[in-house]
């Protein structure tokens, strides 16, 4: 985690902005690719959906963010997206929370979080935006709740231990915690929760990363790359597919990336799991990969208009969204993600 000062409390009314789209920190890393432990076999059934979309496209929205900012927690809500917090140009964590209509091509600021953070997770349950950990000068173990039309969110609960760097993926009304630090090393426990504060320990990730890219396709949550423990936020970079079966908490190394890869973003798009942008050799990547569940492989699915890393994703009206990210400096603009 990017240790950042925290911001001031924003209190602004809410400002709506409907801005054009423009053309717009990447570390150096020595990455590894660690051999595959466990394999799938051929009796494990196929998660993905028989017609889902096998080619993309993507450009850049016709709006961009107010300030540029990466390491947003973006969560889709109805037809529009919310963005909490993240790091601003300035290396301080945000406050802010966002909401993004894409059928108007606006931005308004509905609120702010309780505690300024970046490189947290955020799920929609029980009708409240709930993030959980994150940081800014130290790594927190709180989780907040923001309800619409409340100025700002409140602190709910807390982690069993602190943790930063983590993906939180939905599925059938739970919000599962995967991967992530504590400040020292990365955590193996994937967590489980239906209402952001009674939580429970589901699985064990065989290899603990943080910074890895993590979705949920039908039973299965799959983890791609992220940093293991021993180095920097940038260093060592792995090559794991890890999936979590969510009935049996059985968790194993399914398969390997073509190259080693952190940072990345998820998002399930008209039910295909892609996985975009990322650092590759510490360097912002623009590649667009799709995930095979019967294989457990990914191949390439396209390319972003951009090289991005660390952008908050989700996906509403069957298209996939990345806000904001670093790639030399922190991006004010989003990325749609389209089946072709």
């Amino acid at each position: 985690m990017r240790f950042a000062k925290r911001i001031s409390p924003i209190a602004l009314a809410t400002l709506s902005i409907a801005l054009l789209a423009s053309a717009c920190t990447s570390a150096s890393s020595h990455a590894t690719s660690p051999a595959v432990t466990s394999r799938p076999n051929a009796s494990q059934p196929n998660a993905g959906q028989p017609n889902a979309p096998t080619s993309f496209r993507t450009s850049l929205a016709p709006f961009q963010l107010p300030v540029p900012v990466s390491r947003p927690v973006v969560v889709a809500e109805g037809t529009k997206l919310v963005s909490l917090g993240g790091l601003t140009a300035g290396n301080t964590s945000s406050s802010a929370v966002l909401q993004i209509d894409p059928a108007s091509a606006s931005i308004s600021q509905v609120g702010q979080l309780a505690q300024a953070s970046h490189d947290a997770g955020g799920a929609s349950l029980g009708g409240r935006l709930v993030v959980f950990g994150g940081g800014a000068a130290t790594v927190h173990d709180t989780v907040q709740a923001f309800s619409s039309g409340s100025p700002a969110a409140q602190v709910v609960g807390h982690l069993p231990r602190p943790r930063a760097d983590l993906s939180v993926v939905t599925d059938n009304g739970l919000a599962y915690i995967v991967g992530g630090y504590d400040g020292t090393n990365a955590d193996p426990a994937v967590l489980a929760t239906s209402d952001g504060t009674t939580l429970r320990t589901v699985a064990q990730l065989p290899h603990p990363v943080r910074y890895g890219a993590a979705a949920a396709l039908g039973r299965y949550i799959w983890v791609f790359g992220g940093v293991g423990n021993g180095g920097t936020d940038n260093y060592p970079a792995t090559s794991y597919i890890q999936r979590i079966d969510t009935r049996t908490g059985q968790a194993t190394v399914a398969g390997t990336l073509p190259v080693a890869l952190s940072h990345a973003a998820a998002v399930v798009v008209d039910g295909t799991v892609l996985v975009a942008g990322g650092l590759v050799g510490g360097h912002a990547t623009s590649t667009l990969w799709r995930l095979d569940p019967a294989t457990a492989t990914v191949v390439p699915a396209g390319s972003l208009p951009e090289a991005v890393s660390m952008p908050g994703a989700a996906a509403v009206g069957g298209v996939g969204y990345l806000v904001g990210g670093e790639n030399s400096a922190a991006l004010r603009t989003v990325v749609e993600v389209r089946p072709a």
